[in-house]
């Protein structure tokens, strides 16, 4: 029962370039900000 949930959960995340390009922009802006 715990696997299920497990790979309920891990099947609902999005791991499209698309969403690591977005967090990944947001982390360089954090940075920019800081120095």
């Amino acid at each position: 029962e715990l696997y299920e949930t497990m790979m309920q959960n891990a099947m609902q995340q999005d791991f499209s370039w698309t969403k690591s390009a977005e967090e990944y922009l947001k982390l360089y802006q954090k940075l920019i900000k800081i120095m």
